[in-house]
């Protein structure tokens, strides 16, 4: 694979303009037979790249202008009841066809342990439920992909349930020290754009999950993303936003909130092949979830904790 934006591959655009002739703001990846078109559809395919880049560009361009004008109104404000990312229905629905007689029972076999008040994980077939009182507001839920139910408000996804359990299994077997420590903790659920919190700084990145961790009288507000890596690199913005929020705090300039961020692979470690050793992707806050799965919250809190001591 050639890079496009070495300096002999570069007359292909030099018709479009200076936009394509700085090499600063893109790296593309072409075969080498595939920039030297003989026919009108390899030049369809390069017009196709050049209209992809624009995109992007003007994306970035105007994520820019409008961080600019953000930026300096950031305010810290209380969350409360009225917040968007809290639900304003007083009941889940879970809409099923009439005709999956085994599938409405199953949600009804659940339904009577949740009214039992039963903090285990709740399975019911295709439906997984989660009491947790550390989140905001629970019982939290998920389908599985394909299956044959609808949840509103909208349930967690496969990464995003096994971060839950995965907390609320550490928050109980760590109960006692935390206890001790004088530490309190609560999670929230995120909502996508619109609604929930969400940064610019990172292109418009709205990460899943709000965790505090209130110790001492500060707050340590954690974001969280539960995300396969796959698609991304080492440079995303997603992975890259733990520096990036540290400026967000500096603006804040407000002693008793800690701000940080951390990206929770849903990719195992190995897949990535990013040539990064994974404790220096640990050490900029990207944990491996699935091939850590015993270790990973350790990891998140052990971070925490010596910005806590510092």
């Amino acid at each position: 694979m050639k890079n496009f934006s070495e300096p002999h591959e570069m007359h292909l655009f030099r018709g479009k303009g200076v936009v394509f002739e700085d090499k600063t703001w893109y790296t593309l990846f072409l075969p080498t037979a595939r920039l030297e078109p003989t026919g009108f559809d390899d030049v369809s395919l390069l017009q196709q790249v050049a209209a992809e880049l624009l995109k992007r560009f003007c994306d970035h361009y105007y994520n820019y202008c409008k961080r600019s004008f953000i930026e300096p109104r950031l305010e810290l404000r209380d969350l409360t009841q009225d917040d968007d990312n809290i639900p304003q229905e007083d009941f889940y629905q879970l809409i099923v066809d009439g005709s999956e007689e085994q599938v409405i029972s199953g949600i009804i076999k659940l339904q009577k342990e949740l009214e039992e008040n039963k903090q285990s994980l709740l399975k019911a077939g295709e439906l997984q439920a989660c009491r947790f009182g550390m989140h905001l507001f629970h019982p939290l839920f998920h389908v599985k992909k394909g299956g044959k139910i609808t949840i509103l408000p909208v349930a967690l996804n496969e990464s995003e349930f096994q971060f839950v359990t995965d907390l609320k299994e550490w928050s109980e077997t760590n109960a006692e020290q935390l206890q001790k420590d004088g530490v309190e903790l609560f999670l929230l659920r995120n909502l996508s754009r619109g609604k929930g919190v969400g940064f610019f700084e990172a292109g418009n990145f709205h990460p899943d999950f709000i965790l505090w961790m209130i110790v001492d009288g500060k707050q340590y507000v954690t974001f969280i993303e539960p995300h396969g890596l796959l698609h991304e690199g080492p440079a995303s913005e997603k992975v890259q936003f733990h520096k990036r929020i540290k400026d967000i705090e500096s603006r804040f300039a407000n002693p008793d909130v800690i701000l940080n961020s951390f990206i929770l692979s849903w990719t195992k470690y190995p897949q990535l092949r990013w040539g990064i050793p994974q404790d220096e992707l640990e050490a900029n806050h990207v944990l491996f979830m699935t091939d850590d799965r015993g270790g990973y919250i350790d990891k998140l809190f052990d971070t925490l904790q010596r910005v806590v001591v510092k």
